[in-house]
């Protein structure tokens, strides 16, 4: 029989939001920033019974929930496989998919097998708690104690296939650390209602007209009634943060269909006055104020075009001085011409102007010069004119070798969540037609 709500959780407030805690997360980092911040939270350990579940369930039914930590261990994976949590583990995820979340779960796990480095600290773990009484033979009962195996390959893949199908990304870590700082940072974000954020490096190509860009974006949120959105700015000699948070409005979804109108209203603008106006009054702007607003995009727009093109011809000219200052003594006569074509098609020409707050989400063109070109051109050349060009394009930010790695991914998978990642990289396209080898090869 369930408990009536005041006594099931008679130590919170039910109006009050309420972080949940779901496994083992309930490091002391993570809980003296709630407690900090006057956050009521709650810990459930999933390594517990289908009616502990239940009442995970419940609390998202009874609680607003504001934002989900999730640790994963061996047994929790062990769980959502196993058919007597079919229905209640379901359901768990489904209420987890629904509000802000972040699910850490151990490399191992994702790996499906223990790495070198993992075997080395949980040994050494095992050793610490058990002393001399460690026995070789007998130390899979010993991972096994400390929650130390990996489940079986098919475990893990209904496992894996539920996250999948629920939309949870998993977040690999290999320390505690590691979830510590990682979770209070999605709290604070979460906490503090961000509903985007994007930072642009001092000297990134179009910085300037990004900065504009957002600041119309943000008048225009103002004009369709989203008045609960706070655009914040951090500025060092680094670079600048734009972040955008929900005011009044927490229930406020994501920008990314609000920005890709407004993108399309501020081109119309331009191209098609008359069906930028209708999409303004759809949007049930006033009337009266219909013609102001295009107005003022339209001269915005123009003058962004000119930005654009001028500030793209600046990079440009950059790159060919410093390319023939830095390879004047390497790069062979009959190579320049074919390096200055390739250097002029990786920056990139803005279809539109809504287009600056990317650098490399446009297909590269198919021209017929291109298509023809081929290029013979030294490794160690290659490499040091990507990274020229990179360096105009990105600004004043370096990237690692891992770095890059993510970066492709992100490019790769996150096609539909691209408004989230508009930070991407300018060596994909570089990479495209300068990472080529010792011997000709055409620039498809």
């Amino acid at each position: 029989m369930q408990l009536p709500l005041i006594e099931e959780f008679p130590d919170f407030d039910i109006q009050k939001p309420l972080v949940l805690l779901l496994g083992n997360i309930s490091h002391e980092g993570i809980t003296s920033s709630l407690r900090a911040g006057g956050e009521q939270y709650k810990q459930k350990l999933l390594e517990s019974t289908p009616k502990n579940w239940e009442s995970i369930i419940r609390i998202f039914r009874s609680f607003k929930v504001r934002a989900v930590v999730v640790k994963l261990n061996a047994a929790a994976y062990y769980h959502f496989a196993d058919p007597k949590y079919l229905e209640v583990g379901v359901q768990v995820l489904d209420a987890i998919s629904k509000v802000p979340h972040i699910v850490f779960a151990y490399e191992d796990l994702l790996a499906g097998e223990r790495s070198e480095q993992s075997a080395v600290t949980q040994e050494q773990f095992i050793r610490r708690r058990v002393g001399d009484v460690l026995d070789e033979e007998d130390s899979f009962s010993y991972y096994e104690l400390f929650g130390f195996n990996l489940p079986d390959h098919e475990i893990l893949q209904a496992a894996n296939e539920a996250f999948v199908r629920f939309r949870i990304s998993l977040v690999p870590y290999m320390r505690n650390a590691e979830v510590t700082v990682m979770a209070i940072r999605f709290l604070e974000e979460v906490l503090q209602d961000l509903l985007f954020k994007i930072y642009v490096p001092v000297g990134r190509l179009w910085a300037n007209e990004i900065d504009r860009l957002l600041q119309l974006f943000r008048e225009y949120l103002l004009s369709i009634g989203r008045k609960g959105v706070r655009l914040d700015q951090s500025r060092t000699d680094r670079g600048v943060s734009y972040e955008f948070h929900a005011t009044d409005e927490p229930e406020f979804p994501s920008l990314a269909s609000e920005f890709q109108e407004f993108a399309h209203i501020l081109d119309l603008s331009l191209l098609d006055p008359k069906a930028a106006a209708a999409v303004l009054l759809s949007k049930s702007v006033d009337a009266k104020q219909v013609d102001e607003i295009l107005v003022r995009y339209a001269k915005e727009a123009k003058r962004l075009q000119v930005d654009l093109k001028h500030d793209r011809e600046r990079k440009l000219l950059s790159i060919r001085q410093r390319l023939e200052s830095e390879l004047v003594e390497t790069l062979p006569t009959s190579a320049w011409h074919d390096l200055q074509l390739l250097v002029d098609r990786a920056i990139p020409s803005p279809a539109s102007v809504s287009a600056a707050y990317t650098i490399d989400s446009a297909p590269l063109p198919d021209d017929a010069q291109y298509r023809s070109l081929t290029v013979n051109l030294n490794p160690q050349i290659i490499q040091h004119a990507t990274g020229i060009v990179s360096r105009e394009i990105r600004g004043d930010i370096n990237l690692g070798a891992e770095d890059e790695q993510l970066i492709s991914l992100i490019e790769r998978h996150a096609k539909e969540r691209s408004f989230d990642f508009l930070q991407l990289s300018a060596n994909s396209r570089i990479r495209a037609f300068l990472n080529q080898s010792d011997s000709a090869a055409p620039v498809s």
